[in-house]
């Protein structure tokens, strides 16, 4: 009677752990779908004191569409007009690699760090520190998106 309360005890673990982590969706296969920035912050960090702001305005949303085959696009609905950009996605590690190829101010490469991401929710940030005649500084965006 132990032994087959020990295997099946085993059994019953085994996939338990096979259940756990054999569901668990790659960044790649989970951000693939149509996502809504809910909100976006832009902070600058300069000699210990950081001011932040929202960089969408009361009625503004942002649109994204990560498709399969690598490719997405994003709409951004301002309060003058819609803007659009398209381009290139690509994931490696927990950094998530954006090319535009139509429509975007900047055509170098916007790598964001991917801080969260399932189903339904993902935070992406971005750093980059220079200096000016203040000092060193750094600005931040992070943008939180829900899944449409």
């Amino acid at each position: 009677m132990k032994k087959a309360f020990k295997t099946a005890m085993a059994v019953l673990c085994t996939a338990l752990i096979v259940s756990l982590t054999g569901c668990q969706k790659e960044p790649e296969d989970l951000i693939v779908g149509t996502w809504i920035e809910t909100e976006a912050t832009y902070s600058i960090t300069q000699n210990s004191e950081t001011h932040s702001m929202s960089l969408l305005e009361e009625g503004e949303t942002v649109e994204m569409v990560f498709n399969k085959n690598n490719t997405y696009s994003s709409v951004y609905h301002s309060n003058e007009g819609d803007s659009s950009e398209s381009g290139t996605w690509s994931i490696s590690g927990k950094k998530l690699t954006l090319i535009a190829t139509e429509g975007g101010l900047d055509t170098d490469p916007q790598v964001f760090n991917i801080d969260n991401i399932d189903k339904k929710n993902m935070v992406l940030s971005r750093s980059e520190s220079d200096e000016d005649e203040d000092g060193p500084y750094t600005v931040t965006i992070v943008m939180k998106l829900s899944k449409k």
